[in-house]
Formats: C-alpha cells, structure tokens, sequence
C-alpha cells in the first residue's frame, strides 16, 4: 500500500487474495468505507506534527494496524490488545502481515486494577477504533490510563457505534432488544455497551482531553446492499445525523 491508497475500493481489492475466509471479507466489506476515513484522519493529523518520526499506538489490532504501518512508513507503529486465537476473527485475520516486536500485550479491562497497569511507549497518535463497546469496564478508566502514554498535545481518535442510530430505535419501537446477548466466549467479546455523544463528550472532558472534533458518520457499510438497506439510508439521511451509525471523537491531551 502506498500514501494515496485511502479508497474503500483499494483497501478492499488489496486483500481480495489475503482475508479470503468468508468471516474475513464479510468484516472488510461492511469496514473498508471506516477504514478509509480513518486513514484520512490519521494523515491529516500526522500532516500538522513536524517531528520527523513519531510513535502511533492502534489499540485492538486489526486491519487497520496494517494499513496504518504501511501509510506510515517512517514512524514507529505500535499495537495493543490481548492474542488469544478466538480473539483474532474476522477483523484480524491469520494472514495480516503485522511487525512482532511492536505488539503490547495487555487486556484493556484489566485498567480496572492501577496495580496491573503497564508501562506504554509514550505515543503521538493513540487510535481506539471500535474497541470500548467490547469492554465490561468503564471508558474513564480507559481514557485515563492512555492518558499515562499519550504525549503531551498528542492526539486519540476514537471511534464506537451510535447507540441511539435510527436502527437501535427501530428494535426498541417494536419491543426487541437491538443488542446481542453477552457472548459465552469471553475471549472474543462482543457489545457490553454502546454510547451516545453526549456521554461520549461528557467522558472526555471529564477526563482531561480538549475535544478538537466530533462527526456521525455511516461509515459501515450495509451488507449485502438491497432495496431495504437503500430505504433504511433514505431515512436516516432524512432524520439526520443523530441517527447515524456510527460516532468519531478526535481528543487532544490537556496538561
């Protein structure tokens, strides 16, 4: 991959031959759109640092991480998260290349307990990009502990879904839960919890971080894409942006 490829088109084409396992292309399709705009993100705000190499940290390595060492050649890109083989899924496949001696080893709900937590190299960019709605444990706790690596005016990108988008509403107007059920497997989790702006907003100033931007967007792809999907767009086009799917938030340290 080269500095341009940020289309959901090249991100997909690139690993046609790489994630060919069903779960795997599934996950691209419905993420390569959200990978894309993060790359965008990630590049324009490396763009405004000067330093000639910077650390990134990419928390719960996936895709991403490679797409991200490879827009960033000339900086360290470091990754963090817990290995277990039922952790990797469709959105770290076998078959993504990924630099060995950058991995971090460590379960973010572990942040629970001070005494447990590690020592980070210190970051520029920390990216926590669908990651806090698979955790049991409080995002303050989370932001505070990256708070301990993050360099002074460095930069945290998070991303999580929208908790109130226009489908969510959809599944409570009719009596069903829009959420799955706590999965037994607790080493590949899914949803605990999801948030809405205002509480995502509300945790970052209580935490200390200056908050430099925050967007909707429905940057997950509808899969597959059919006359229903093309309607459930319409109308959340209509409703507005609070119905979105998903919620981008770009914090800078504060001292």
């Amino acid at each position: 991959m080269i500095l341009a490829m940020i289309d959901k088109m090249d991100i997909v084409n690139y690993y046609k031959n790489i994630a060919t396992d069903e779960e795997s292309m599934r996950y691209l399709a419905i993420h390569a759109k959200r990978y894309a705009l993060l790359l965008k993100i990630i590049q324009h705000i490396r763009n405004t640092m000067h330093a000639e190499k910077i650390n990134v940290i990419d928390i719960g390595p996936s895709f991403l991480t490679e797409q991200v060492q490879s827009l960033l050649k000339n900086d360290a890109v470091y990754y963090l998260g817990y290995s277990h083989p039922e952790s990797r899924g469709g959105h770290f496949p076998e078959k993504i290349i990924l630099d060995t001696d950058k991995f971090i080893r460590f379960d973010l709900n572990d942040v629970q307990y001070k005494e447990k937590w590690i020592s980070v190299p210190s970051g520029s960019i920390v990216i926590l990009a669908e990651v806090i709605e698979h955790l049991f444990t409080a995002p303050q706790l989370i932001l505070n502990f990256i708070r301990t690596f993050l360099e002074k005016n460095g930069v945290l990108i998070v991303q999580t879904p929208n908790a109130v988008s226009l489908f969510k509403r959809i599944k409570i107007a009719f009596g069903e839960n829009p959420f799955e059920m706590i999965r037994e497997n607790s080493q590949n989790p899914g949803h605990f919890r999801e948030y809405t702006k205002k509480e995502l907003l509300s945790m970052a100033g209580g935490c200390n971080f200056k908050i430099i931007d925050f967007f909707y967007s429905n940057y997950f792809e509808l899969h597959p894409f059919n006359y229903k999907a093309a309607l459930y767009r319409i109308a959340q086009y209509t409703l507005g942006k609070s119905f979105y799917d998903g919620m981008t938030i770009v914090l800078q340290k504060n001292e």
